[in-house]
């Protein structure tokens, strides 16, 4: 699974309430943007995270 696919399927977790589980994937994908050197995605990660995080 890629970095887009787990960010889709992290927002998916969050419109179900699995908020852990939402996290959980961030994480997975921001890591997978951050080796690759994908900084424009990561960005996207953390500012969804922070928006949900409010």
């Amino acid at each position: 699974m890629n970095a887009e696919e787990l960010f889709n399927q992290a927002v998916a977790k969050l419109g179900q309430g699995d908020i852990f589980g939402a996290i959980a994937d961030f994480q997975t994908a921001a890591i997978i943007c951050f080796k690759r050197r994908n900084m424009a995605f990561y960005q996207q990660i953390q500012e969804t995270i922070a928006q949900h995080q409010q």
